[in-house]
């Protein structure tokens, strides 16, 4: 396990990386050139000997939007270079996911914390070396459930069935890659204003929707996923 960054007791932003050998139940410092800023609240992902980290906050509460790849095998840090389209902005507080050979990055926080994004982004690596790619905007559409529910809503909910045709605003949230369904499950989190949520949200990339699930049936997926044992032996 490789940790990168956070924030020490002071409250002052890390640039330092750590392998935890879970055999061992040791850890190791590991110091390697070109490393990225000090940062915390960014996201941290794994893909085969890659860990990639995109965005966060960092010295002075700088809001980034630079990525980084470390090569497990050789060490060294590469700053990755887009090579095509748009950009998520720069942004804390998101989450991130590989699926297949893209990363996914979904909402986050801006320099407006009362104004959280629900975009969400998809970056494609296009070299063996995983330094290049390109970002992508996916569009959603509403699933029949979703639709249904928001034309059914009145007037004073119109914000209510916006957010029904996306992920909703939000940062801080938890979220889960669902590699039997190709999905990610994502949950509460903080959302316009800092209201705290706890609504749960299934992201379908079979078929690009999103669907809105009460509360508990996001647990009864879970509850599913983790009795599944034999899918993961």
């Amino acid at each position: 396990m490789y940790v990168f960054g956070g924030y020490d007791n002071m409250g002052m932003a890390c640039d330092d990386l750590y392998q935890y050998d879970i055999e061992k139940n040791t850890w190791k410092r590991i110091r390697a050139d070109n490393s990225p800023p000090s940062r915390f609240q960014h996201t941290a992902v794994h893909y085969k000997q890659n860990m990639c980290v995109f965005g966060g906050l960092g010295d002075a509460s700088a809001i980034l939007q630079d990525f980084y790849v470390f090569n497990i095998e050789t060490n060294k840090w590469s700053k990755l270079v887009s090579k095509k389209g748009k950009a998520p902005s720069s942004r804390f507080g998101h989450g991130a996911v590989m699926a297949n050979q893209a990363m996914i990055v979904m909402g986050g926080c801006g320099k407006d914390r009362e104004a959280p994004y629900d975009d969400i982004f998809c970056f494609n690596f296009t070299n063996k070396e995983f330094t290049e790619g390109e970002w992508q905007v996916l569009e959603t559409i509403p699933s029949l459930s979703s639709s249904s529910s928001s034309s059914s809503s009145s007037s004073s909910d119109e914000d209510k069935g916006k957010d029904a045709m996306t992920m909703g605003p939000r940062y801080h949230h938890a979220y889960l890659w669902d590699d039997l369904n190709f999905s990610i499950l994502i949950h509460g989190g903080k959302g316009k204003q800092s209201a705290s949520l706890n609504d749960a949200v299934i992201l379908s990339f079979g078929r690009t929707l999103l669907d809105i699930l009460p509360h508990f049936v996001m647990f009864e997926i879970l509850k599913y996923i983790t009795d599944r044992k034999d899918l993961y032996t």
